[in-house]
């Protein structure tokens, strides 16, 4: 009989042992001390695990300096590094749970470049021109943020823009307001008159190239300063334009932080001032 009861005992004792170490919140996706290269978008997946209430909140701060909500989410990260992601979820009755882990970047999406197209450490002061490893786009860097329009210096941070394209196979059917060197064809053509970078092909983006810089998650402006700054929190041109009966607009990118979600492309009057930034294709 006692050996029978001890037998008894071992098949049951596995089934009583809780294995899972999971709290009431946990971050199921990613793993911990996952790594992933800069650039790269990263699903964030959330469980909550017999959490009393019916409305819970759930918030992510991601170690970046960004935060965003809801219990699936995407991020990208910018930079090499290490990062402490927390979630916290909540409920109802305002009792918290949260779940950390750590995730590394191992290289960095942007480039820094210097007036002549040269590579810089991520940590330089000074830089003309950054690389996107994501898109493999090069952009212009804005100087001078002062609230003063300067259109003596082509890469001014507060000079502003009609829009204007007088070439008819991509301005839908409407060339746009001619600011007789205050327009978007006036801005580009200066750029690659003088050889910005030892480059001639800098143009306009289009509405999809310049939502790739937009950061959703950050404010005033939404876009990664540590790369873009001197960056105005307002409206940016871009090359793409309406089509026939609405050709007198074109499509303009919100750099001022409302949320990604519910900012679609949005298109405004040609004869408006809005900023600009130039790009150009890396390869």
């Amino acid at each position: 009989m006692t050996i029978r009861s001890s037998f008894l005992l071992l098949l049951i004792l596995p089934v009583l042992v809780c294995f899972s170490c999971a709290g009431p919140a946990e971050i199921v996706f990613p793993m911990d001390h996952s790594k992933h290269p800069g650039g790269e978008e990263i699903s964030f997946l959330a469980l909550a695990h017999g959490i009393d209430g019916e409305e819970l909140s759930y918030v992510w701060d991601f170690g970046d300096g960004t935060r965003d909500s809801g219990d699936n989410q995407t991020h990208v990260f910018d930079r090499a590094g290490e990062y402490t992601v927390t979630l916290t979820i909540t409920n109802e009755f305002t009792e918290t749970y949260s779940d950390i882990i750590t995730i590394t970047i191992t290289s960095n999406r942007f480039v820094k470049l210097d007036a002549s197209g040269n590579v810089l450490p991520d940590n330089a002061t000074s830089w003309q021109m950054v690389l996107d490893h994501k898109t493999d786009l090069m952009w212009e860097v804005k100087q001078d943020r002062d609230f003063i329009e300067d259109y003596a210096n082509v890469h001014d941070a507060d000079n502003i823009y009609t829009w204007y394209d007088s070439n008819p196979e991509t301005n839908g059917g409407n060339a746009g307001e001619d600011g007789d060197g205050t327009d978007t064809e006036d801005f580009i053509a200066e750029l690659n008159g003088m050889q910005f970078g030892s480059f001639t092909n800098w143009r306009m983006p289009t509405c999809d190239e310049l939502k790739t810089i937009r950061a959703g998650l950050r404010f005033n402006p939404a876009v990664n300063t540590f790369y873009f700054p001197q960056t105005a929190s307002g409206y940016y041109w871009t090359c793409t334009s309406y089509e026939w009966e609405f050709s007198y607009s074109a499509c303009h990118i919100d750099f001022m932080g409302r949320p990604a979600s519910s900012r679609g492309n949005h298109y405004g009057y040609k004869w408006l001032t809005y900023y600009a930034r130039a790009v150009r294709d890396y390869h």
